[in-house]
């Protein structure tokens, strides 16, 4: 009886361990916003041109963000914010990088990002007298994004 009660114990600080690794990991991607920075108040220049309801924004990825960023100014875009994260892999940054550039009305967004190691995360699993572990390794990247409008 007691090894009975020793092993769900063990069993159930496993599940609320694998359980909050998991809720770290969403935590980081909903960070895009949190970590967004506004570079000026977009909403009182009109000047800008705003992402438009339907239209989609150009994300594109760079390995020097200074020349790019210097390329976009020269071509009539603004600077309106940044944001910095850690994620995992590309599309599924993407598909954040775009949702935050609807939220702030950019048209286009330059991201770069860098290796930053990988995360293996343990989900277990009771079979008869037995415990099963799965691990599922995932690499992780630093990214930061710059967000620009284009001036009219």
């Amino acid at each position: 009886m007691k090894k009975i009660r020793m092993f769900l114990s063990l069993l159930l600080v496993l599940t609320i361990s694998g359980a909050a690794a998991q809720a770290g990991i969403i935590s980081n991607f909903s960070g895009l916003s949190r970590s967004y920075r506004p570079a000026l108040d977009a909403k009182t220049r009109s000047d800008l041109i705003r992402l438009r309801k339907g239209e989609e924004p150009k994300i594109v990825s760079s390995d020097n963000l200074i020349r790019d960023g210097k390329a976009l100014a020269g071509e009539g875009y603004v600077l309106i914010g940044t944001s910095a994260v850690e994620a995992g892999g590309r599309p599924e940054i993407t598909k954040k990088i775009r949702r935050q550039c609807k939220r702030v009305g950019a048209s286009v967004a330059l991201y770069s990002s860098a290796f930053s190691g990988t995360k293996t995360n343990s989900q277990y699993y009771l079979l008869s007298s037995s415990v099963l572990e799965e691990k599922k390794t995932v690499n992780r990247y630093n990214y930061e994004i710059w967000y620009y409008m284009k001036t009219k």
